[in-house]
């Protein structure tokens, strides 16, 4: 672990993990440990994260918007775009992209079930539409699902 993490003291369920994994073993589970990099204060309105400039660790600071995105009532199992101007979400049977930028939400396929979701870097969204099942790619731009 790095020695600027190792005694940040903050409880891992605030920490947000940027790091590798480590894997050890603790008791009789296995527990995945990443590194703190940063960690959100009790209201999620503040972030701090570890820095290196010049080798020399230091912590920023940094202020998270705290007024929701319009168009994005019910939203559940956000995950982000590549290059990190829309996030996606599943609401009201919907899988869904906002973007950061505006106000526009765009819907990209039907999904009456929200079991997670991943962004490709070639545009496509990569999702669990239930319990089990295959996963389904669909075009972030809309369309229908495929294998």
């Amino acid at each position: 672990m790095d020695k600027d993490l190792a005694h940040q003291g903050q409880s891992d369920s605030a920490a947000v993990g940027l790091g590798r994994e480590e894997r050890r073993a603790h008791t009789s589970l296995d527990v995945i440990l990443v590194p703190m990099r940063g960690v959100l204060d009790h209201y999620f309105h503040r972030l701090a994260r570890t820095v290196r400039p010049h080798e020399h660790p230091a912590l920023l600071p940094r202020r998270l918007d705290v007024q929701a995105i319009p168009g994005t009532e019910a939203a559940i199992s956000p995950f982000f775009s590549p290059d990190g101007r829309w996030v996606g979400f599943f609401a009201n049977g919907q899988l869904s992209k906002a973007c950061l930028s505006s106000d526009t939400v765009l819907t990209a396929t039907a999904s009456k079930d929200a079991n997670g979701a991943a962004w490709a870097p070639d545009g496509a969204i990569v999702f669990a539409p239930r319990y089990p099942s295959s996963l389904l790619r669909v075009n972030a731009s809309g369309g229908r699902p495929s294998l």
